[in-house]
Formats: C-alpha cells, structure tokens, sequence
C-alpha cells in the first residue's frame, strides 16, 4: 500500500515539474504553454463512445474540457509513477536516475502511439502541423516527468 501511494505521489510530482519544465521551453521558444483543452474534449467524448476521434479539431469547444484535460493529464502522470514504482519492485531494479529517464522514454508509448493517433494526428503526431516540433515538445515533456520520478522517488520511493 505505501509503495502504490508513493509511486502515485511521485507521479503527481513529475507531472508538475514536467509541466514547470514545458511552460519554461515554450517560453524561452516564444511559444505558448500547452494547453489541454483539446486532451479535455477527447476525454469527454469518451462518454460517448468516442474513444477514436478523427474529427477531434474540427468539433467546437465543450464546456470544462480544459479542466477535463488537465484532470486526465494528472491521473495519468500519477499512474504512470505507480507503474513505475511497481515495475521497479518486478524487475528487481532500485530507483536511479538511468531507471527514471528511461521510463520516461517508454512512457511515450501512450502519446506517440495512442492519443495522437486517436485524435487524428497520427503515429507520432506526424499528421499534425509543425509534426516535429510536436514530437520534440512530447519527448522533452516525457524525458522531464523522468527527471521529475528520480527526484520524487529520491524523497518517496
């Protein structure tokens, strides 16, 4: 019980410095901070049975997608730290920064292979415009929430 409610907290945890980290690059890029509004109006979709949206994009906007998608960007930084933890525990491994960063890289996975396709943009968000820029903000976004598991599990793993 304490290493899942660890490895949720250390989730929550990577999740905000990730987020501290993307709104600096941006900034330093002059570009806006992500937003998750359109994460939110894909979420709630699901509700009607909408879990491959193409049409994502061209919908309207929905009443509370953006909390919705800040919601669901936080529930799954805290299960990917669970997952972590537990992986930790499976293979035997200790908690260390080469352990963090690269379950920072697998947990590409989920973007780069199922939301962005599932929102039209393609494997790799590769149908979205400025593809490669979206791909280097996910990578530095995920390689971040790794840097942000070492440090959360140096204090609660």
């Amino acid at each position: 019980m304490i290493l899942a409610l660890s490895g949720l907290a250390a989730g929550l945890v990577a999740t905000a410095l990730s987020d501290l980290w993307q709104r600096l690059f941006m900034a330093l890029l002059g570009e806006p901070a992500p937003r998750w509004g359109s994460v939110g109006r894909w979420v709630l979709g699901f509700a009607e049975g909408r879990f491959v949206d193409l049409s994502l994009k061209s919908r309207p906007a929905r009443r509370g997608e953006e909390a919705a998608g800040w919601a669901f960007h936080y529930v799954v930084g805290a299960g990917y730290g669970l997952a972590y933890a537990l992986g930790l525990v499976l293979l035997g491994l200790s908690a260390s920064l080469g352990a963090a960063i690269g379950f920072g890289i697998v947990s590409l996975v989920g973007p780069m292979l199922l939301m962005k396709p599932a929102t039209g943009a393609g494997v790799f968000g590769m149908k979205a415009p400025k593809a490669g820029f979206g791909a280097m903000k996910t990578l530095s976004a995920h390689l971040s929430f790794g840097l942000g598991l070492w440090l959360a599990g140096l204090a609660l793993l």
